[in-house]
């Protein structure tokens, strides 16, 4: 099974979410000595040998944290399956871990409890920095040679191998964003995934997308057989963020992407995979509303209970403290909502002045909006490497602010 991520989003969940294709297959594939599903008969052996997994996030800057913190537990948990290294490829700028930013230096999280392990550790540095395109990306799910680029691993999988696609980033109208500042248009993908089948580099395809707008890259597509693809969000919604850390600065997991990999650590039920996304979207609707495409036969007939062994995990039915998805914000917001809570998390020393009278009231007034003008400024100039376009939020006088951001 090829696993892709793609980490293209206030409602409490009462239970864990038990809705995704890709994270059960991962579960399948390398936990069970044999079982029967859509995929067909595999033993132990052609599981450990015919699984693809491809982890990629396609943004760049600290303020997008999550999206490679996403893929990292992804890479953790398909890891601690037994699924190998050479069989994993992760796609990721790699500019978190030491940012200067970073208070964690070194390490990534993907919760904010203070409690979860390190995600970052033995991480695979296959494709990062000027490495992870666009068009590398696409070569890549294509199968074709990447010799002399990153690690050189790319997609060669058989009609007898399963892939997993999931994609973590930024989105707009028919395009997803990556680091280098070009996007990958819904067409691009089509005929992508397409050659993907027409070369025979899969048996079964499911791909997760994490993106604002993610569904309209599938909805008006040619989507190839045997392929089962879930998206964050519809054609014309944002996805959400969440579990914002107050010592990172940061909002550290995206809703959809955290949930499934989250639950393939915690899940102890058995239900099909459809009950699963039936069960996210249900969760889901009132912010993001996710979507399916392809061959729904897929999510319909697969049923975990024929790949679940509980010895496979450690922490498998250890459930998390309770989550205040309360927290959750559309991901175009995440740069200007990180400033506010730093600034209110650490006042100027203006404001933390007495107040002795008006003139100390309007000096301290002067210096608070300064303060935050500033944050915001520095916050939002520092949101993505790549500047699609510039918008003007304010003027006042001399003082100007702009947005450089994704389409979403």
């Amino acid at each position: 099974l090829l696993f892709i991520l793609f980490f293209v989003p206030e409602k409490h969940f009462q239970r864990k979410m038990n809705k995704f294709l890709l994270a059960f297959a991962i579960l399948a594939l390398a936990s069970a000595d044999k079982f029967s599903n859509a995929f067909g008969n595999l033993d132990k052996k052609t599981l450990e040998t015919n699984v693809w997994v491809i982890f990629a996030a396609g943004s760049k800057g600290y303020s997008n944290y999550r999206h490679q913190s996403d893929i990292c537990h992804g890479y953790q948990v398909a890891h601690g399956l037994g699924i190998p290294d050479e069989r994993i490829i992760m796609f990721m700028y790699d500019d978190i871990a030491y940012n200067s930013q970073n208070p964690n230096k070194g390490k990534i999280f993907n919760d904010n409890d203070g409690k979860s392990p390190d995600v970052y550790q033995g991480v695979p540095h296959d494709y990062t920095g000027s490495q992870a395109t666009a068009n590398n990306f696409l070569k890549i799910i294509r199968g074709e040679d990447m010799t002399g680029i990153g690690s050189g691993k790319t997609l060669k999988s058989t009609t007898n191998d399963h892939v997993f696609i999931f994609f973590d980033d930024h989105g707009g109208s028919d395009i997803i964003c990556f680091p280098d500042g070009r996007y990958v248009h819904s067409a691009e993908l089509e005929s992508a995934l397409n050659a993907m089948h027409d070369k025979g580099l899969y048996g079964k395809l499911v791909f997760y997308v994490e993106a604002c707008y993610s569904g309209s890259m599938f909805y008006k597509i040619k989507i190839p057989a045997n392929a089962y693809i879930a998206t964050a969000a519809p054609i014309d919604q944002s996805s959400y963020a969440f579990k914002y850390d107050s010592r990172a600065g940061t909002y550290v997991a995206d809703v959809f992407s955290w949930l499934w990999i989250d639950d393939v650590e915690n899940y102890k039920d058995t239900e099909t995979l459809q009950a699963q996304f039936d069960y996210l979207k249900t969760n889901m609707d009132t912010y993001s509303l996710p979507c399916q495409y392809g061959d729904l036969s897929i999510a319909q007939n697969y049923n975990m209970d024929t790949w679940w062994k509980p010895s496979v995990l450690a922490n498998k039915g250890v459930k998390r403290n309770e989550t205040d998805f309360r927290d959750m914000i559309p991901a175009w917001m995440v740069p200007l909502e990180s400033a506010r809570r730093r600034y209110m998390e650490a006042p100027t020393e203006a404001n933390r002045l007495p107040r002795e009278g008006e003139e100390d009231r309007q000096r301290r007034r002067h210096h608070g909006r300064r303060d935050l003008r500033q944050v915001c400024h520095q916050a939002l100039h520092r949101h993505q490497g790549q500047r699609p376009r510039q918008l003007r939020l304010h003027q006042r006088g001399r003082v100007r602010h702009h947005l450089h951001q994704h389409p979403c």
